[in-house]
């Protein structure tokens, strides 16, 4: 069964070629990359005691966050991987896994994830 429409193109040398091959190896990358992450957490899956716990040691910038943060990162990466399975491409699980590592290191680098280190502005101000 075939869905939808097939069309037969062809992209000539230059700029739009160039970006377009880029963009696919980056895709191409990414999808690996997550299935390498999607093997990692089925075999944390499989061990014994706490899968929090247990993801510890994959990703061992968890730490920086509290209780409630872990399990959304645990619930979080589980469904994504669920639907990556499903379609067969995993470059979301590398995407969602970075931020929330990015997350982590801006925790441990000082940053509050609450805004309670943030100063508002009465006013606009003109950035140059």
């Amino acid at each position: 069964m075939e869905f939808g429409y097939r069309q037969s193109w062809r992209l000539r040398p230059g700029p739009d070629r160039d970006a377009l091959i880029g963009s696919k190896a980056s895709t191409r990358s990414n999808d690996q990359m997550g299935r390498r992450l999607a093997s990692t957490l089925i075999a944390v899956s499989l061990g014994e005691g706490d899968f929090i716990t247990r993801l510890h040691e994959p990703f061992p910038w968890m730490t920086f966050f509290s209780n409630e943060p872990q399990r959304k990162f645990a619930d979080e990466v589980v469904e994504v991987a669920r639907g990556c399975a499903f379609v067969g491409h995993f470059g979301r699980l590398s995407i969602t896994i970075s931020a929330w590592e990015a997350s982590a290191t801006a925790l441990a680098e000082g940053f509050r994830s609450n805004g309670s280190d943030l100063q508002y502005l009465d006013e606009p101000i003109i950035v140059q």
